[in-house]
């Protein structure tokens, strides 16, 4: 007979909270580039959330981190092979992203437009598919760089 895993529904409101900040840091630089005189791009409260909205990715990948320990613990403890815990991850994280990531590249690439980046074929792909972090401020708020 096998238990249900226990939620912790604390946890999934913060990672739905953190999950909420990472969205606003993904469309900052929509809202401030596309539509500059905007009242989101100059609002008090939403530049303040989007400045900052870092800080959600670094939430939502520490309550994450630690929601797939103790699922990776649950299946060693189990006897499961560590091997099929590891396929069932890859297969549920990047089953759905590269889809969406090789559809969203095809865009950029058709209407270069539609990114604010200078330009968006020099995107490092690699990286982007394999879910390499790259560039960017490690610690935000500390200041420092890498």
């Amino acid at each position: 007979m096998s238990r249900k895993p226990i939620r912790n529904h604390v946890l999934d409101a913060l990672r739905g909270i953190a999950s909420l900040q990472v969205l606003a840091t993904h469309l900052q630089s929509s809202i401030t580039g596309f539509y500059p005189g905007g009242w989101l791009a100059s609002h008090p409260v939403a530049v303040a959330t989007l400045e900052h909205g870092a800080i959600g990715v670094d939430v939502f990948f520490l309550i994450s981190g630690f929601i797939v320990y103790l699922a990776a613990r649950r299946v060693i403890h189990a006897g499961k092979g560590v091997r099929l815990f590891l396929l069932k991850r890859f297969l549920r994280i990047f089953l759905p992203y590269w889809p969406i990531a090789l559809a969203l590249a095809a865009a950029y690439m058709l209407l270069p437009g539609l990114s604010s980046a200078a330009d968006p074929i020099q995107v490092n792909w690699i990286k982007s598919l394999t879910l390499i972090p790259g560039g960017g401020r490690l610690f935000p708020i500390c200041g420092l760089d890498p």
